[in-house]
């Protein structure tokens, strides 16, 4: 069937089945069905993905953070011509290490401005948020509400929340050995803020290792 759309250049079909043109899609980019075709619609019609677990789909925002920490625009790296801009970095990693979502601005201002009294804190975390999200090429990816910091799950992919999602749901075995490339945010290994996450999912891939090698035992 999309072949077939490929080829009439005719979408206008999928626009009056919305709800189920993301699954749709989702399941040609699982199966290598027309998947150049189907990443252009996808961005053409602004379909959300369906789940966290299809890493296939073009989100406008990858970020990787076991065993590497990078980030992916529409599928390019993201670099710096100058020097990192390491606050706002720091900041996503933060709120990524605190879980991604609902994080208080004062978790985060209390470890990255642990020397600003609140006011100049509160201004410093607003300030690198804006730069951030600058970074990260859309306002949309990143959501402050009552004080509280949130990536856009509909706009961002992150390794680490797929990766738990898939062990606590017991996927497939090479899906989570494939997520799971090393320790969560090995550069920051003195950060510790970010070591209660890493043991967690450390932890999460030991226990799969071991369920799998009793499996095949």
């Amino acid at each position: 069937g999309f072949a077939l759309v490929r080829m009439s250049g005719c979408d206008w079909p999928l626009r009056f089945i919305r709800l189920w043109a993301p699954r749709l899609c989702a399941e040609a980019l699982e199966l290598g069905i027309e998947p150049g075709y189907v990443n252009a619609l996808i961005r053409r019609l602004a379909l959300p993905a369906p789940s966290i677990q299809i890493d296939q789909w073009p989100w406008r925002v990858k970020i990787y953070t076991l065993g590497r920490f990078k980030i992916l625009l529409d599928d390019k790296l993201l670099s710096f011509s100058h020097k990192v801009p390491k606050k706002p970095i720091a900041l996503l990693k933060a709120i990524i290490a605190f879980g991604g979502a609902d994080v208080p601005e004062t978790k985060l201002t209390d470890v990255l401005w642990p020397d600003e009294d609140g006011a100049a804190a509160r201004e410093a975390c607003k300030i690198a948020l804006h730069r951030l999200r600058k970074l990260l090429g859309n306002s949309n990816t990143l959501q402050v509400e009552d004080g509280r910091v949130s990536v856009n799950p509909r706009e961002v992919w992150i390794d680490a929340n797929a990766f738990e999602h898939a062990a606590d749901t017991g996927a497939d075995s090479n899906r989570i050995e494939r997520l799971y490339q090393g320790q969560f945010l090995p550069e920051e290994r003195e950060a510790s803020w970010a070591l209660s996450s890493r043991e967690r999912l450390r932890g999460k891939f030991i226990r799969h290792v071991q369920r799998e090698g009793l499996r095949l035992e």
